[in-house]
């Protein structure tokens, strides 16, 4: 398969990672908000595009505040200006949100008109946006990372510009007001503002970015102001909306969708701090992963010291976490706290599951520092014994789901900035009280939010019932609870999304932990149109590319004409639904008949290789294939396989034993390496994947990366030094922590290839691909349960092609427990019979191979399974070898070379030996397979060749994993797996242009 963007051919992703730390990099962990443009939509530093290239030639920024919620409404034209460069220009533009902030809507001009996007599976809309892009189609992707949006759009052709509007919603704080952080680009054209407030007092004050301000005037019964100015020049201020004073009663705002919500919010009267009579004891909760690495662990530290300077404790518990077991300390005086807290070392994923069974000592005060971001177990419980506390000073900290944690325990969350140390220590001094139920004054009990504050009291959000007012149940410090009754006489209710917006982000939250509730999920925030961080808003121009990408346009924006359009190609699609079922019903019922005919002829394994060339033109891989004799005579025929095999291993023993096989096997890989050239460095697999005393040498698929040659460079003693240094540089890449896990994984140290290989997982550049990749080594290495639940979440998000569901369904099987037996079958039968696009051909005969490779367990469980008699049928081989890999746009082939020479690819797909391969697929992903039923003696040397990826990925070049598996479909079943880069061009590449992988290695007759 050809690079799509023929023109930039040369630009393979063998620069990934100078490339993207870079410049993807530099977006992703940027303070401020950016605008960014690539040439093609290709991230190449060598002819960037500059500000003179791509500008903001029109600003309008719309704010509409009521009580203590803003709507804002942000309209950008970006436009194309270079006079040498006529490629068309993809522009990034990354805006840095006020804190809590829900984004609620985005739009992209097209032709002229404003199309609001629709909110996708995030994975799902970044796949649709990347095809349209590769076809040079006009496409806009809006994605949400903590308080950061990023929106991609292109293309942006030379003299035209491109509008996009994003909406958002956001808290103003009784304290601190609102603040949103000023895009850092210069704007060349006309800046407008605009400001209206109601259900407030004071006369609100705006305070522009470029160091001017205006003060809001009465109309009527709301505030009001305005300014424009001709241009700005980059500015790294904030827009703020100060002076406001929230009201004390409730405030009603209908949403979009005409559901009431309202608002309170309450001031705390505390002021100052004050220490209790006796010292209570103190629980720290300390995240000590990777994601936090960023934090400003400083300020933290600073504001537990003043913390306890002003309220002495009688005794410090610090319990500090990752993804490894929690650890317990307890110190009797600051300073000793302070110190533990300084050597910290942060690396790992985030889990917070094991916090909960911990057994302490009863605490009077329990804080919590994190940012939120659970890579691991994101549905673990975690409700503390005592009433929690929740600091938070990342950026991109994951509010929703903090606020709700502090909440459901009756505290309060704090997000620390630079600015709000003070505000922040005098609220925890004085915590105040807190709201810890709502009910209607009819006595029904409603959902609330509580969002943060920097000072003391309380805001909540909550759906109204009927015209009635609201009853609080309201804690103080000491837990005493007293109930205030609020009314409302039905007057003063106004449009407006924010209380709506912020309590709906809240509930996504929460359904968002469980990959049971993702369609629940996806309903609540479709009907509150709320992003997140797993979904993501698309906007696509024509009919065909909404059908066909399986999307449906928004309600308004497009004329009737292309309505009418789009809801015939909707019709003949749907029409066509039924259809399209019994033809792909129709090819799986024949290329399962293929294979069971394939299966139940008796090939002879000594065979001699068959004559062939490549059909472009190449020389085949052995000479062996030009002197090789005509095929032999017709195979001889077996008798057809039962239904199933209810006892494959006896048969399968025996008829081993006839043919002279052993059931010994060795996987090897020649090593490539400049310090240690041809030693092979091997390991024992672990238990479960091992085969049988079998051992895969795996040193030449390790990185080429400069940190691995650092570490190669370092002494055993220093390589803990080395790798902190590397990460410094690196770390923000997934693919960094990919490659140095297996480094030390190679080198026998599992324990720390662990913690590396999930701290991948908490980089800021981790996505469904990384996700992918970890599941798939904590298959290899025996951890079945933190890579069932990646992979579960995987095939939730990735629900419209069959591969991830495949995935899970095997690791569910490899664990084996009678339910897991019963979903993974249920899984591999849906990938098999349910139509995918075309382009995933021939995973039907993979994942119905599986799914009868069960039945026996089984049956042998007692377990349910139900199938077509025409599919079932146990397929058991002697060797069987799988491939799959992580990127849609590379396009893989699985190459094996036979001990007789022949080799098996997509132009030979059945050799005389009897082996055979699956479907080649050119779309991405795969699988693709190998099986011979009857294997001879000898190597069989699995290869990879194609093309790279058209793209910079964070995770390197991408990832082929390949599963090697003998005895397949029976009781003596031994499998192992191995990953490597999906990269050609390196040393052990032949002049065939194909990789080396592993070989494995079948032994010589008794």
């Amino acid at each position: 398969m050809a690079n799509r963007l023929t023109t930039h051919l040369a630009l393979f992703v063998a620069a990934a990672i100078s490339l993207f730390s870079v410049s993807v990099m530099a977006e992703a962990a940027a303070a401020t908000s950016s605008l960014k443009g690539y040439w093609n939509g290709i991230a190449d530093d060598d002819s960037p595009v500059t500000a003179g290239d791509l500008a903001i030639t029109r600003l309008t920024v719309d704010l509409v505040q009521r009580g203590g919620m803003v709507d804002a409404t942000i309209e950008a034209e970006l436009s194309h200006r270079s006079q040498q460069n006529d490629d068309p220009i993809e522009a990034r533009l990354s805006l840095l949100l006020p804190q809590q902030a829900v984004i609620t809507g985005y739009a992209l001009d097209i032709d002229g008109t404003l199309i609001a996007g629709t909110l996708l599976d995030q994975p799902k809309a970044r796949r649709v946006y990347e095809a349209e892009v590769r076809k040079g189609i006009d496409p806009g992707l809006a994605e949400v990372s903590g308080n950061r949006f990023n929106t991609r759009i292109f293309p942006i052709a030379q003299g035209k510009s491109r509008t996009i509007r994003v909406h958002f919603s956001a808290p103003a704080d009784a304290l601190q007001g609102f603040a949103l952080p000023w895009i850092g680009a210069p704007v060349t054209g006309s800046v407008m503002v605009r400001y209206s407030g109601t259900a407030i007092s004071g006369a609100p004050l705006l305070a522009l970015p470029w160091g001017t301000s205006i003060q809001a005037k009465r109309s009527g019964n709301a505030w009001k102001a305005e300014a424009s100015v001709p241009s700005v020049a980059v500015a790294t201020g904030t827009l703020a909306i100060t002076g406001t004073k929230l009201s004390d009663q409730l405030v009603v705002s209908d949403h979009t969708n005409g559901q009431a919500f309202f608002e309170l919010a309450a001031k705390s009267d505390v002021a100052g701090s004050a220490n209790p009579a006796v010292p209570g004891r103190l629980r720290v909760y300390w995240d000590r992963s990777w994601s936090r690495s960023d934090d400003a662990l400083d300020a933290e530290i600073a504001l537990l010291d003043a913390y306890l300077a002003s309220r002495p404790a009688s005794a410090i518990d610090l319990v500090t976490f990752a993804e490894d077991t929690p650890s317990i300390a307890s110190f009797a005086n600051p300073a000793d706290l302070r110190k533990a807290l300084a050597g910290q070392i942060y690396l790992g994923a985030t889990r917070l599951a094991g916090l909960d069974a911990l057994k302490l000592a009863d605490a009077g005060q329990c804080l919590l520092f994190t940012d939120g971001a659970r890579s691991l177990d994101p549905a673990a419980e975690f409700a503390p014994d005592c009433r929690l506390s929740v600091i938070a000073s990342a950026p991109d900290a994951d509010t929703a789901y903090l606020g709700n944690l502090a909440q459901d325990s009756g505290g309060r969350l704090f997000q620390l900035t630079a600015t709000n140390s003070g505000e922040v220590l005098t609220a925890l001094l004085n915590p105040g009280p807190g709201v810890v139920r709502v009910r209607s004054v009819s006595g029904r009990r409603l959902p609330f939010r509580a969002l943060a504050t920097a000072g003391g009291g309380w805001h909540i959000v909550a759906p109204m019932h009927g015209e009635e007012g609201v009853s609080l149940w309201i804690a103080d410090a000491k837990g005493r609870v007293t109930i205030e009754r609020f009314e409302w006489d039905g007057a003063g209710r106004e449009r407006h999304d924010g209380a709506a917006a912020l309590w709906a982000a809240g509930e996504v939250a929460r359904l968002a932990d469980d990959p049971a509730d993702r369609d629940a999920m996806v309903d609540l925030a479709r009907k509150f149109q709320v992003a997140s961080a797993s979904l993501a808003f698309l906007v696509l121009e024509s009919p065909e590319q909404y059908v066909e990408a399986d999307v449906a346009p928004p309600a308004a924006g497009f004329d009737a004409e292309w309505r009418e359009t789009y809801r015939e190609l909707r019709k003949e699609k749907d029409e066509e639904a039924q259809e399209v079922l019994a033809d792909h019903l129709a090819m799986v019922r024949e290329n399962w008949r293929e294979r069971k005919a394939w299966w139940e002829t008796r090939f002879n394994p000594e065979s001699r290789a068959k004559k062939s060339r490549d059909q472009d033109g190449g020389a085949d891989a052995a000479a062996a294939f030009e002197a090789a004799p005509p095929p032999p005579p017709a195979p001889m025929v077996a008798p057809p396989p039962p239904a199933y095999l209810p006892a494959p291993t006896e048969s399968a023993a025996a008829e081993m034993a006839d043919d002279g096989y052993g059931a010994e096997v060795i996987v090897t890989a020649q090593r490539r390496s400049s310090s240690m050239q041809d030693v092979p460095v091997a390991i024992s697999m672990l238990s479960g994947n091992a085969m049988g005393d079998s051992k895969v040498e795996i040193a030449d698929l390790l990185s080429d990366g400069p940190y691995i040659k650092a570490l190669d460079a370092a002494a055993p003693a220093s390589r803990e030094v080395v790798l902190r240094e590397q990460a410094k540089q690196y770390g923000s890449l997934a693919g960094f922590w990919l490659d140095v896990a297996e480094w030390y994984r190679v080198k026998g140290d599992a324990a720390t290839a662990t913690r590396l290989l999930l701290t991948a997982l908490d980089a800021p550049t981790a996505d469904e691909e990384t996700r992918q990749i970890v599941a798939f080594r904590l298959e290899r290495d025996g951890r079945i349960d933190d890579a069932i639940a990646l992979l579960e979440r995987f095939a939730a998000l990735n629900a419209e092609r069959p591969q991830p569901r495949r995935l899970l369904a095997l690791a569910l099987a490899k664990r084996g427990r009678p339910a897991d037996l019963e979903r993974a079958f249920a899984l591999l039968t849906d990938v098999a019979l349910k139509p995918y696009p075309s382009a995933f051909e021939g995973i039907d005969v993979v994942a119905l191979m599986e799914a009868n490779s069960l039945i026996p367990a089984l049956d042998k469980a007692g377990a349910n399974w139900r199938l077509d008699p025409e599919f079932v049928a146990l397929l058991d081989t002697d060797v069987r070898l799988v491939i799959e890999w992580t990127n849609d746009d590379a396009d893989i082939d699985l190459w094996v070379i036979e001990p007789n020479g022949e080799r098996v690819y997509y132009s030979n797909k059945l050799s005389a030996a009897g082996g055979t391969i699956s479907n080649d697929m050119t779309d991405g992903y795969g699988p693709e397979e190998y099986v011979m039923r009857r294997a001879r003696s000898g190597e069989y040397k699995v290869r990879i060749h194609g093309y790279s990826p058209d793209r910079i990925n964070p995770n390197g070049t991408g990832r082929v994993t390949v599963r090697l598996i003998r005895d397949f479909g029976r009781a003596s079943h031994k499998e192992q797996l191995v990953d490597a880069e999906i990269g050609f061009g390196k040393d052990e590449e032949q002049s065939d242009g194909s990789r080396g992988i592993a070989t494995l290695t079948v032994p010589q007759r008794r």
